[in-house]
């Protein structure tokens, strides 16, 4: 959001693959086409900043691919997973 130097997205990169053809990449608050065009008010959670994200022909690096290309599904469960874990402690 709008605080963050790094987020990460989820694309589709094969998109007549549905879920299989999703792919996770890194973007860098400093890439050329990607701001955060203003943070969101919120109801709940005020702690945790929500942005409004732009990207207008962004290139990303393939260093930035974040796991394996069309895997990005197994990396959002991955993350989930994590999530629940410290959730339920």
């Amino acid at each position: 959001g709008p605080d963050a130097d790094y987020i990460v997205v989820y694309a589709k990169t094969e998109p007549e693959k549905a879920s299989k053809g999703i792919s996770a990449f890194i973007v860098e608050k400093g890439f050329k086409g990607f701001s955060c065009a203003r943070k969101l008010d919120k109801l709940g959670m005020r702690g945790s900043n929500t942005g409004e994200l732009v990207f207008e022909d962004v290139f990303i690096p393939k260093e930035n691919l974040l796991g394996e290309l069309n895997r990005g599904v197994k990396v959002l469960m991955e993350g989930l997973d994590l999530e629940r874990l410290v959730l339920s402690a």
